[in-house]
C-alpha cells in the first residue's frame, strides 16, 4: 500500500506519536509511507527517522494555500489512502484528497469529543470514509454525532511494544529523584495541560504530605499548564517534594522506578501513557472516567477513583503506598492483561489487514 498520514498538530502528543509509530511500522512491513504534516515536533520526529516528510501550514479551518497545495501532493503522489488525525485535516485535507480522487480518507481518533455541527456533519457525509478509534468511548461519541455510517467506524486500542518495558533499569530515576529511599516515588505522565488533571494531583499530594505520608513525586511531560502547576506546588508546600521533569525519553525506566503510577485525567480515549505504565508493571491508580475504565478492572488491574476528587486520589495512592502485598497483585495483573490486549505488534496486524480491505474494496 502506499499511504499518507496526515496531522496539523504542531505539539508532540499520544496522536502524534502513534501516527509516527504506525508509519514507521507499516515502512517496516515493506509499504510506502509518507507523511504530510504542520511544522514542528513530529515533522522533525519524522525525518530524524528518515520518513518522507511534506509540510504544509494548515494553521487554520478554511487554510486554502494548504488545501490547494494538498490537491498538488495528492494528484502528483496518488497515495491508496490518507489516515488524517483531528478535525482541522478532516476539513482541509480530505476535502483535497476526495477532489484528487483518492477513495479512502480514514481518520483515526483517540479524543471522545464531537460536537455534532453542521459542519462536523458535512465532514463525516462527504470527506471522511472512515473512522478508526482507539476506544470504545470515541467510537461511540462518533456513531451518535458524526453521521458516518457505524459500519464504517472500527475501534483498535493503542498498542504497546511490550519488550521495550521487560528490562528497563528501575534504579537510574530512583537514585536521582529520592534522596531517602525510605520515601515513595509517585509519578505521572502526560502532556501538562487541563485535560490530564495534574492539577487534581497536587492537591492530592498536598493532603498525603499533612497526613505525614513520606513521598516525593515527579511528573513527566510538557505543557502550557508548567507555570500553574509550579505555582500550586509551592502555594500547597509541596515544591520541595514534586519535580517536574519536562521531556522524558527514557519512559520505561521512568516507568518501572515509580511506586505508584497516578492518572487523574478528566477525558481520554486510550491512554498511551496509562497503558504504557501498564506494561511497565507500575500499580496504578486512575480516574474513573469512559477509555480509562477499559484499561482498568477496579481491584484488579488498579484503582479507580472517582473524577474531579483529589480527596479520593490521595486515599488510593496512599492505599497503594501502605499495602505492598496490593500494589503487586495489581501491577502484576495489570502488566498480564497488557501481554493479553495491549501487544503493539497484533494489533498493527489487525490495522494493517483493515487497511488493506478498505484500499482495496475501493480501487
Amino acid at each position: 500500500m502506499k499511504i499518507t498520514f496526515v496531522n496539523s498538530c504542531p505539539y508532540l502528543g499520544g496522536a502524534e506519536l502513534w501516527h509516527l509509530r504506525t508509519a514507521l511500522a507499516l515502512r517496516g512491513r515493506g509499504h510506502q509511507v509518507a507523511m504530510l504534516l504542520r511544522p514542528g515536533a513530529l515533522a522533525q520526529k519524522a525525518r530524524e527517522e528518515d520518513l518522507s516528510v511534506t509540510t504544509l501550514p494548515m494553521a487554520f479551518d478554511l487554510d486554502l494555500s494548504s488545501f490547494f497545495q494538498a490537491l498538488a501532493y495528492f494528484w502528483r503522489e496518488r497515495p491508496d489512502l490518507i489516515l488524517l488525525n483531528d478535525q482541522r485535516e478532516c476539513r482541509i485535507i480530505a476535502p483535497a484528497a476526495l477532489l484528487a480522487g483518492i477513495k479512502v480518507r480514514v481518520q483515526r481518533k483517540g479524543w471522545p469529543f464531537l460536537k455534532g455541527s453542521w459542519r462536523d456533519k458535512i465532514t463525516y457525509r462527504f470527506f471522511v470514509t472512515d473512522l478508526i478509534a482507539n476506544a470504545e468511548a470515541v467510537a461511540r461519541v462518533f456513531r451518535e454525532k458524526s453521521g458516518i455510517a457505524p459500519g464504517r467506524i472500527r475501534t483498535f486500542p493503542n498498542g504497546v511494544d511490550l519488550a521495550r518495558f521487560n528490562d528497563a533499569d528501575r534504579m537510574a530515576f530512583r537514585e536521582r529523584l529520592l534522596p531517602n529511599q525510605g520515601e515513595a516515588l509517585i509519578g505521572a505522565a502526560g502532556r501538562l495541560v487541563s485535560q490530564k488533571g495534574f492539577d487534581l494531583l497536587i492537591l492530592a499530594l498536598n493532603m498525603l504530605a499533612e497526613e505525614g505520608v513520606a513521598f516525593r513525586a515527579a511528573i513527566a511531560g510538557r505543557g502550557p499548564e508548567l507555570p500553574l502547576l509550579k505555582k500550586m506546588a509551592k502555594d500547597a508546600g509541596v515544591s520541595d517534594r514534586v519535580v517536574l521533569l519536562g521531556h522524558v525519553e527514557d519512559i520505561p525506566s521512568f516507568l518501572a522506578a515509580l511506586d505508584v503510577f497516578v492518572f487523574p485525567s478528566r477525558m481520554e480515549g486510550r491512554s498511551n501513557a496509562l497503558a504504557e505504565a501498564m506494561a511497565s508493571r507500575a500499580p496504578i491508580v486512575v480516574t474513573d472516567i469512559p477509555g480509562n475504565d477499559e484499561l482498568i478492572v477496579h481491584e484488579k488491574t488498579g484503582l479507580l477513583v472517582p473524577p474531579e476528587d483529589p480527596r479520593a486520589l490521595a486515599r488510593a495512592i496512599k492505599r497503594i503506598i501502605i499495602d505492598k502485598e496490593l500494589a503487586q497483585r495489581l501491577a502484576t495483573a495489570a502488566r498480564s492483561w497488557a501481554e493479553q490486549n495491549l501487544d503493539s505488534a497484533k494489533i498493527l496486524d489487525e490495522i494493517e489487514a483493515y487497511l488493506k480491505e478498505l484500499a482495496g474494496a475501493r480501487k
